[in-house]
């Protein structure tokens, strides 16, 4: 019976050295997976920065070029404007389509010199001849 017990003893303390190693083998294992998790995790943390960052870049430089066009949409606008026929006046917006003689009343910015000059000399013409009428 004594050899029986040594052998159960040898076997007993060998099978604690192998479940000790099985123990060991499986903390390292552990170990090596969460460093291979931290890995992945530090990773995909990097992935996801440079990805935001370019997301970023992006949208920035999307919008200093929206800003930059609605910038030159409004300086074209303004240079349109000060250009335009009805700031400077120019007397042949004013002309109906009806006839050269006709004006449209609110675009009319008044008569030119000259015919101003021909209007006061028809009108000294038409008083004297009714003066001259009424003699």
């Amino acid at each position: 019976m004594l050899p029986y017990l040594y052998t159960s003893v040898v076997a007993f303390h060998f099978l604690c050295r192998i479940s000790e190693l099985q123990r060991i083998k499986d903390d390292e294992r552990v170990r090596e997976m969460s460093k291979a998790e931290e890995e992945c995790r530090r990773m995909r943390n990097n992935a996801t920065r440079e990805y935001n960052e370019a997301l970023a870049q992006t949208q920035r430089r999307k919008k200093w070029l929206e800003d930059r066009q609605n910038e030159d949409d409004n300086m074209t606008e303004i240079r349109n404007a000060i250009c335009s026929d009805l700031l400077t006046e120019n007397p042949n917006q004013a002309i109906s389509q009806f006839g050269p003689n006709r004006h449209i009343p609110d675009r009319f910015k008044g008569f030119s010199a000259g015919k101003l000059y021909d209007i006061r000399k028809d009108q000294l013409k038409q008083q004297e001849e009714k003066r001259v009428s009424d003699i």
